[in-house]
């Protein structure tokens, strides 16, 4: 599928990218928005009896999409500043990645009848794939030793029906490797990017939902701003803050919030500060990962039976007919995750097994609440559906690189029996997308999904 090509006038205030202006900027945004409104349009998705949705959602979605095509925009124009001629946009989040590999996909054998369908409807069938490896930050020129969270990417390719987006007949799997989102629904998502926006940084969002874990989820948005400001007033020092902020609670809640702000300055609170805290690790090889979908999405049942939510998990197996050693690069190299994925692609195999993870079997209303918020779990046992290999292959070109990076993953890039669910699949439907349109038209590639797994190994 072909994008929108930008005007001219924009190629021009692109190679001259210190002339940008705000109008100029949002012309962009305007030829985005419309391609976004355009490929979504084509390709309507109603919302499934698992979800809750907010009825004013779809605005907060443009809103997120807009935010963080802002913060994108910020970034390209100083790079493009910098480094005129080798700059290009990257992707919204896993900007940074290690490379990409072809694999083979194959459903397991014997499934439980829940689970065929879809997929993984046909025992034995094998799927052609692509996955790339990646880091979480937006930025590229991080490295590989600092704290942040990998990604794996799966795109099946050769899948029966057009995808919900409708931009080819794939499949894609997003996973990192940590179980759960540190975002609780879209609307915090919203909060996380603007405080991101206007702060550079994250400490409004962590004590925009402590204030919330202390004294209640329903409290105005008009309550919290005064509360933060006050609780911003006690941090530098002020005597009457304390006294204020008792004022315009409780006495009660005035001592809830200084224990939970307590909490926060020890890591203990709120919720989003200690799964964010534990995204950091530095990992040995981006092959030795365990890697999980974080949210929901949809398994459709055959026959009449009841559909279920699942969460998707890989984890690294031994292949049957193929092992490689430990390759022990030094993480001193600032892209060691990329030498040791090029390093270990070209010595051997590599083989992951696929998991479903199903909701546990309560009420409708706590499956939903389950659906809905990315930071709880599924208290179930994950069953694997299939197992993944990856056949040893050279990935070191930087044309290869190349290709990788400008393919899209997009988990509304799914088969409609795998359609994702809950707040934060509905918001990435927007931002992702948007993402991805931005993406191209500022770096001029046609956006496309491959066919086979051969175009991508012919490169050299």
């Amino acid at each position: 599928m072909k994008i929108l090509r930008k005007p001219e006038f924009l190629f021009l205030v692109l190679s001259l990218i210190s002339l940008v202006t705000i109008a100029q900027v949002e012309e962009i945004w305007t030829t985005i928005s419309g391609e976004l409104t355009r490929v979504l349009g084509q390709a309507p998705v109603a919302a499934h009896r698992l979800e809750r949705v907010e009825s004013t959602e779809t605005q907060d979605f443009w809103g997120i999409a807009k935010i963080m095509f802002q913060i994108q925009m910020a970034q390209y124009i100083k790079g493009k500043e910098e480094q005129p001629e080798t700059n290009i946009a990257v992707r919204d989040a896993h900007a940074k990645g290690h490379g990409c590999v072809v694999a083979n996909f194959k459903v397991e054998n014997d499934l439980p009848s829940w689970a065929k369908n879809g997929l993984f409807a046909q025992p034995g069938r094998e799927y052609q794939s692509i996955i790339r490896f990646s880091n979480g930050t937006q930025q590229v020129g991080v490295a590989d030793r600092e704290k942040d969270a990998r990604g794996m990417a799966i795109k099946i390719l050769n899948a029966d029906q057009l995808n919900l987006i409708g931009t080819g007949k794939s499949n894609d799997f997003l996973l990192i490797n940590r179980d759960r989102f540190f975002i609780r629904n879209v609307n915090d998502y919203l909060a996380f990017q603007m405080s991101i926006a206007k702060t550079k940084g994250i400490q409004a969002f962590v004590l925009q939902r402590a204030i919330h874990e202390a004294l209640g989820e329903d409290l105005k948005s008009e309550l919290v701003a005064q509360i933060m400001q006050l609780v911003g007033e006690l941090q530098g020092g002020s005597q009457e803050a304390a006294a204020k902020i008792t004022a315009l609670i409780t006495p009660q809640g005035a001592q809830k919030l200084l224990q939970k702000l307590g909490d926060v300055k020890q890591g203990k609170a709120p919720l989003e500060l200690t799964i964010i805290s534990a995204l950091g690790a530095e990992i040995e090889s981006s092959l030795g990962e365990s890697y999980f979908s974080m949210a929901a999405y949809l398994l459709k049942a055959a026959n009449g039976a009841e559909d279920t939510a699942v969460k998707y998990i890989t984890k690294p197996i031994e292949c049957e007919t193929s092992s490689t050693p430990a390759t022990n690069i030094s993480h001193e190299d600032d892209n060691f995750l990329r030498t040791d994925l090029v390093t270990r692609a070209a010595a051997g195999d590599h083989c992951f097994a696929f998991y479903l993870q199903p909701v546990p079997d309560v009420d409708l209303e706590s499956k939903r609440t389950l659906v809905e918020d990315s930071r709880l779990r599924f208290a179930t046992e994950p069953v694997r559906v299939a197992t993944i290999r990856i056949p040893q292959q050279d990935i070191a070109s930087d044309n290869k690189a190349k290709y990788c990076e400008n393919m899209s993953f997009n988990p509304w890039q799914a088969q409609a029996e795998h359609q994702p669910l809950g707040s934060m699949n509905r918001a990435r439907r927007f931002a992702v997308t948007a993402s991805s349109i931005r993406r191209h038209l500022l770096n001029g590639v046609e956006r496309k999904e491959p066919l086979s797994t051969l175009e991508y190994e012919a490169i050299r």
